[in-house]
């Protein structure tokens, strides 16, 4: 293991998300406390870290089978969209593609899905959209977003149909306009055609374009700042605009666990680093002596826990994930209900799924949690990384971690660190150095430019603390 320190760059103050709430907090209050917080990856500074491509592949059994999954998580957000009554959003997350017809919550709900679902299979423009997936086999996310945006509004009548049989009423209001359907059922024609699919990318992007200026006109047409309904409509228009939109991202998301890292780096000497993680060059730079043991480097909690450090690697390549081969998070006798097979028979993707997918699928996760694009490689990250078994997010409490003191080496102030904040700083370390009554070899620099390498150095800054006034 190379390095005997390692290094995080920290700001001078800075603000996450604790609880749906933005919260504020000194550097000074962070040290105090000994935190590390785990980032979520949308926290961090690399949108593409661990960047993953899904497509989807597979045979006639898996895409009627992903039709019916549309169906579902679409009739299962229409079930629960009252429920978020004009305080929550509809995003990504509220699509539960782990959900099957026996996760929903009533026999009524059961029975009602089962009558959409008869209705989705009757619809000769369904029928016409399974035609087109069987045909075409092999679709990227880009595309099958694109294909299923086609075809949104005739699930969101079949929908609203159900309802209003049910019940009397439309379920979506008249601002969403929901489109007249049309007959599609010739289309699995002109997507079959040769000349077409080798364009299909080209004309997705089109109807990508134009989806999406629909939708924001209409989402911008119904906005108004001022109206006590707003979420409401906020969320009526999402989800008869781009549901297509939401399940997809979902699908993706839900192939591999969440993970939060904290990251370190080998090196504090990068003018860059400083001035992107360091407020530019008003904040920190946390020296860690980590424990090692089997050539691997751990850090000391507070908790009597310790967590490993993982080397990041640098490549310009990205995950490449089949959906219909990820489906680890559905448990076994639910994927082989409803995904794997029909009154056909089984799908022959089922194979996949056997005493070697589990090793193979957690060798993938460990190497999207620890890697980045080579553009990143100057940063000689290292990093810690949590993540919840279950699946499930941790809530900020369980990846705000507290380190033991002793495994802090040293703190390196900026170029532009402010005074008063040195003072705090130092505050905070000797009260903990006199908490333990001994100096435990603690190091203060600063940072100082080396103008001939162009990059940062480090001076000793050599402080004696005044005696107690006990000991006078």
């Amino acid at each position: 293991m190379s390095g005997e320190y390692l290094y995080r760059f920290r700001p001078i103050d800075f603000r996450y998300e604790k609880d749906g709430e933005l919260v504020k907090k000194a550097l000074a209050e962070e040290l105090k406390n000994r935190e590390i917080v785990f980032g979520t990856i949308s926290e961090n500074n690399d949108p593409m870290d661990g960047a993953q491509s899904t497509y989807w592949e597979g045979d006639d059994i898996l895409w009627k089978n992903f039709v019916n999954h549309f169906a579902l998580c679409l009739f299962d957000a229409a079930l629960y969209l009252p429920l978020f009554g004009n305080k929550h959003i509809f995003e990504v997350s509220d699509v539960r593609v782990w959900l099957t017809p026996d996760d929903l919550p009533t026999e009524e709900s059961k029975n009602l899905f089962q009558r959409y679902l008869t209705a989705i299979q009757q619809n000769p423009n369904i029928q016409a959209l399974i035609s087109i997936l069987i045909g075409l086999k092999k679709l990227d996310s880009f595309t099958i977003e694109n294909i299923l945006g086609m075809f949104l509004t005739d699930f969101l009548q079949e929908v609203n149909s159900l309802n209003k049989s049910f019940n009397g009423e439309d379920l979506f209001p008249n601002y969403t306009k929901l489109h007249e359907i049309k007959d599609k059922s010739k289309w699995s024609e002109l997507f079959l055609n040769p000349e077409i699919t080798d364009k299909l990318s080209v004309l997705s992007e089109i109807s990508r374009g134009v989806s999406d200026e629909i939708r924001l006109a209409v989402a911008y047409n119904n906005f108004d700042p001022d109206d006590e309904f707003k979420i409401i409509k906020q969320n009526h228009v999402g989800i008869t605009t781009r549901f297509h939109s939401l399940y997809i991202k979902a699908c993706s998301d839900s192939i591999f666990p969440p993970y939060y890292t904290a990251s370190f780096s080998r090196s504090y000497s990068d003018i860059a680093m400083w001035g992107n993680y360091a407020s530019g060059h008003q904040g920190i730079c946390l020296i860690f002596k980590p424990e090692e043991d089997d050539n691997n480097q751990f850090l000391e909690l507070e908790n009597g826990e310790r967590t490993r450090f993982y080397e990041v690697t640098y490549a310009d390549q990205i995950i490449k994930q089949n959906y219909f081969t990820s489906l680890a998070f559905i448990p076994r006798f639910k994927l082989e209900k409803y995904w794997m097979k029909d009154e056909s028979g089984y799908s022959d993707y089922y194979k996949i799924y056997n005493d070697e997918y589990a090793k193979n699928y957690w060798e993938t996760f460990t190497q999207k949690t620890q890697s980045k694009f080579e553009s990143w490689k100057k940063e000689e990250e290292v990093r810690a990384i949590r993540q919840n078994p279950y699946r499930n997010n941790l809530k900020f409490d369980e990846r705000m971690l507290k380190y033991k003191f002793e495994s802090l080496y040293g703190i390196i102030f900026g170029m532009n660190t402010p005074e008063h904040s040195k003072y705090e700083i130092i505050s905070v370390i000797e009260k903990e150095l006199r908490a333990r009554g001994e100096h435990l070899n603690f190091k203060f620099y600063q940072a100082e430019l080396d103008s001939e390498n162009f990059q940062i150095r480090k001076r000793e800054i050599k402080l004696k603390f005044k005696e107690n006034e006990s000991s006078t």
